[in-house]
This record gives C-alpha cells, structure tokens and sequence, in this order.
C-alpha cells in the first residue's frame, strides 16, 4: 500500500516537473524583436534592403531599424548596397536580438556592398 502511495507521487511530481520545465511554454511570446543598425564613414545614401521587407529602401548613415519577427522566421538578414565613397570609407552592419548584439560585419564603402544574416 504505501509502495502504490509513493510510485503515484512519483508520477504526479514527475508530471508536473514535465509541464513546469520541458513541456511548458517559452513565456507565450510567439515573437522576436529584431534592431538593425547600419553605420560607417560612407557620406552618400545607402540603399538598405532587411527582413521581412523585400524592398529597398534609401538612408542616411547612421540608420537604424526595429522590427517584430514571429519565431517561425528561421533567419533575418540586412543588406546594404550603393555606398558612394572614397577609399577608405567603410559601412558597418549589426542585427540586434532582444537588445543584444548577434552578428556583425562590414565592408569598405568602395566596394560597393555587403550582407550580414542571423540564424536563429
């Protein structure tokens, strides 16, 4: 009698230890905030190009950018492109998660231009 009393409070703890840690939610949050950031010593407008928008569009440097991502988006990526300036003049790229720094890379400005990509 008392091995049946604990082998069943085994099994309850060890359910509710599954729906507390393994098969329990994230926190609900069905989203990721994403921040691109676009900056450099190039003077001339760049053309910028991000997830989940395919269209490009034309800024100043320094840029920057937030968007809200579902978390079935598997990759976020920036694009930079038609960077006039002289040698020497470079364009850094940055995708931020949550407030935290997840990828970087630049190129020279010269170059004409760069990506930078995040798999999550």
């Amino acid at each position: 009698m008392k091995l049946s009393y604990l082998v069943t409070a085994i099994g309850v703890f060890s359910a509710v230890a599954c729906l507390n840690v393994s098969c329990g939610s994230d926190d609900g949050d069905s989203t990721r905030n994403v921040r691109y950031e676009v900056s450099g010593t190039s003077i001339g407008p760049v053309n910028v190009q991000y997830t989940p928008d395919p269209s490009a569009i034309s800024v100043s440097l320094p840029w920057t950018h937030e968007v809200t991502v579902d978390k079935t988006v598997q990759e976020v990526q920036i694009n930079v492109s038609g960077a006039d300036g002289v040698y020497g003049d470079s364009v850094i790229m940055k995708i931020y998660l949550n407030n935290v720094q997840v990828k970087r890379a630049g190129f020279l400005s010269i170059s004409g231009s760069g990506s930078v990509s995040y798999h999550f």
